[in-house]
């Protein structure tokens, strides 16, 4: 910093020094000279100059110009001294030269009185001035070294508004901070040119202060230095200013990357999937994001804020094992927890806590729906299995490896396999089918191709009939579906056996009509022949010959029975009625054939709409079969008759204690013309018209039976309509 007013300070120092010598110098000479002028011979040719008359005029213009100059325009504090001396020396003289009667000894101690009060005085002054020197450099050392910025500027105006302002005095640390260099005595758009444009306030705010020397403190940017200046600025006089700044750039641009790590902090906060949330351990919420205010169905941030968090917890328990658990680590991760929105519904959340003093923050995440979700694949999951395991059906999934994924329960039940699990074996070592291969690699060439195949796969001895769907899958993954059709085919096979059958039957039919008429010749005739005298040989040809014709008859109306499928002719009937009647006809046979009845006949069964005729024909069928069954086995038996109402039906359940029916034989015992009775004992066709007329009554019959352990025959005929409601 430059100090141009001390050369200038130091001259009016040396004036008013003189000054003040000058004046003490004359003021002695006078008091001690008096009248006597030749007391002292030094001064004589003082005495004697032509001056001398005038030198009370000289003294007083000299010491009184100089000193006053120096104390006016200087403001020395010595030229002030030094009016002080002059007066004090002055004045007296003054005095005592209007007393001429006073001593001459009294003029001369008072003069030497005033000469040495004005060397004390000086002497005084001098210390007073190299105090405030030694204070001024202090405070300008402390003025250079100040670490803020400092200008002292006058401002300058034009019609009242701040135009500009001169820099007087700056710091070192002015230049530091700005960079601005030599600017005393310039003005600041010299120095930043352009800054009425970008910082008007600058001026503004300084011509403010200048005027009303109230001070202010304010920031502000400089584009053309490109700093951020932190100014405080007052007055010490009118229309001057002092500006103490500080460059707060790096804080500036600090406080911004805060600022919009903070905005970018809260941005993702705001924008967050999950709740975040600040509460305390009394239950006062501090913040929540959009998310969480979302989640609990509030309008708004305020909203759920005001209603504090404690009443958000559905089981309050919940809220204290949190806190005891924050209290104790200070951290929980995953806390399941039910939470209640605005409307009192309940969310289920996983919450993350952290507890800082008395604050709690953390995150949440609803899982209300995933749990939901979760539950749905695992009823998914468990439908899937379920339904897997209790279809009839074999199932398998086939990778593009062509190795097993899965398989159902059914698949090892249908196809033995042994040795535990078949997932991740090649479908060719568990099933080694080539054709089944080809048409899986030609369904994983076209995915949107369906195809099925049947085959016939062995299985130790016997041979099963299968059809598989091959459906593509997503990853190129394959469905088998393995259906056994064996028992399907058969009954297609007896299908059409029925049918041709049937075409028999029709043909039989036509026969047996045309048989009649000659049986009954044979039989009449026989019977004439019979009547009369013969011999014994021809008489026992003869009932040969009517014999067989009887039994030919008997073929014949059973032919026609089973070609003829006559209406039954219904009517309401109780078929415990009906057991009885049955029971009542065969009872003496039965008795002879050391055979026991037990009947277990519900009270309470309903009516059936039914032929009485054509029941009880069914009902001694079956009796008769199971009756030459038990005989031919063990020459006596037990035959359990039982009826029963059940699901809308009536059920009449034969059950005897025979030789049974061989499994093989089951399915075909109601096949026309299936019996295994030994020839001429049976036509097989009683079991087959038995299942005509139970159908005719829109009924079921079904037989079951193991070998050795007896047969049950079951008849299930529908409840009339009006035991129906």
């Amino acid at each position: 910093m430059r100090d141009e007013t001390k050369p200038k300070r130091q001259l009016a120092k040396e004036l008013a020094h003189l000054a003040a010598i000058l004046s003490i110098f004359l003021s002695v000479i006078a008091l001690s000279l008096g009248d006597n002028m030749e007391i002292i011979p030094i001064f004589s040719p003082l005495l004697a100059s032509p001056f001398f008359p005038f030198f009370h005029e000289i003294h007083d213009l000299l010491a009184l110009v100089v000193t006053l100059y120096a104390a006016y325009k200087y403001q020395a504090r010595l030229g002030v001294a030094a009016v002080l001396v002059y007066l004090a020396a002055h004045i007296p003289y003054v005095s005592l030269q209007f007393h001429k009667e006073a001593p001459e000894t009294l003029r001369i101690l008072f003069g030497a009185f005033v000469a040495f009060f004005g060397i004390w005085l000086i002497d005084r002054l001098h210390k007073s001035e190299e105090l405030v020197r030694q204070t001024e450099t202090r405070y300008h050392s402390l003025f250079t070294s100040l670490p803020d910025g400092f200008a002292y500027c006058r401002m300058l105006f034009s019609n009242g508004q701040p135009l500009d302002f001169v820099y007087l005095e700056v710091n070192d640390k002015f230049e530091e901070l700005t960079g601005l260099h030599d600017v005393i005595g310039k003005k600041v758009t010299e120095v930043i040119p352009g800054i009425h444009e970008t910082n008007p306030e600058l001026l503004t705010t300084y011509g403010r202060v200048s005027l009303t020397g109230k001070p202010e403190e304010f920031e502000t940017y400089l584009p053309a230095l490109n700093i951020w200046l932190a100014i405080s600025v007052y007055s010490p006089h009118k229309d001057h200013f002092v500006a103490v700044f500080n460059n707060i750039t790096q804080s500036k641009r600090a406080e911004e990357t805060i600022r919009e790590s903070e905005e970018k902090y809260r941005t993702l906060v705001e924008n967050a999937l999950v709740g975040v949330y600040r509460t305390n351990l009394k239950g006062d919420i501090l913040y929540v994001n959009g998310s969480w205010v979302k989640l609990l169905g509030f309008e708004s941030a305020e909203e759920a804020i005001a209603g504090g968090a404690v009443v958000r917890y559905k089981n309050q328990n919940d809220r204290k094992v949190l806190i005891e658990k924050l209290t104790e680590k200070g951290r929980v991760d995953s806390f399941e927890v039910e939470l209640l929105t605005k409307t009192g519904e309940i969310r289920k959340v996983i919450m993350d806590a952290t507890l800082e003093g008395d604050n709690i923050s953390g995150m949440l995440m609803d899982i209300t729906e995933r749990q939901q979700a979760e539950k749905t694949l695992v009823a998914q999951k468990e439908l899937t299995d379920r339904i897997l395991t209790s279809t009839p059906n074999a199932v398998l999934v086939i990778d593009r490896d062509l190795k097993i994924v899965l398989a159902n329960q059914a698949f090892y039940q249908i196809f033995k396999v042994a040795g535990g699990g078949v997932e991740g074996k090649p479908l060719g070592d568990v099933l080694p089918i080539i054709e089944l291969e080809e048409a899986i690699s030609r369904t994983l060439v076209d995915q949107q191709f369906q195809s099925s195949m049947e085959f016939k796969y062995k299985l130790g001895s016997s041979e099963m009939t299968l059809v598989t769907h091959i459906i593509p899958m997503a990853e190129e993954e394959i469905l088998l579906i393995f259906r056994n059709v064996t028992e399907e085919r058969v009954r297609q096979e007896q299908q059409y056996h029925i049918n041709r059958l049937a075409s028999i039957g029709e043909l039989v039919a036509g026969v047996a009509h045309e048989l009649n008429n000659p049986l009954a010749s044979v039989i009449g005739y026989s019977e004439l022949v019979l009547s009369g005298e013969l011999s014994p040989a021809m008489k026992s040809d003869i009932e040969v010959i009517h014999s067989n014709a009887q039994r030919a008859v008997t073929i014949v109306r059973n032919l026609l029975a089973f070609a003829r499928r006559q209406e039954p002719q219904k009517r309401l009937l109780n078929v415990n009625d009906l057991i009885r009647h049955v029971m009542e006809m065969r009872g003496y046979e039965l008795k002879v054939g050391n055979i026991e009845v037990i009947t277990e006949i519900s009270d309470e069964l309903p009516n059936v709409l039914a032929d009485s005729q054509q029941l009880e024909q069914v009902f001694l069928n079956i009796i008769l079969n199971a009756e030459q069954a038990m005989l031919e086995a063990h020459n006596r038996g037990c035959l359990t008759i039982r009826t029963r109402a059940r699901r809308g039906m009536v059920n009449i359940i034969f059950t005897d204690d025979g030789p049974g029916i061989p499994e093989e034989n089951l399915w075909r015992v109601f096949n026309p013309f299936f019996t295994t009775k030994p020839p001429g004992k049976g036509t097989g066709l009683g079991l087959s018209i038995c299942h005509g007329i139970i159908t005719q009554h829109n009924g079921r019959i079904s037989a079951e039976s193991k070998l050795g352990e007896g047969a049950t025959f079951l008849v299930e005929l529908p409840l009339s309509e009006e035991n129906k409601s």
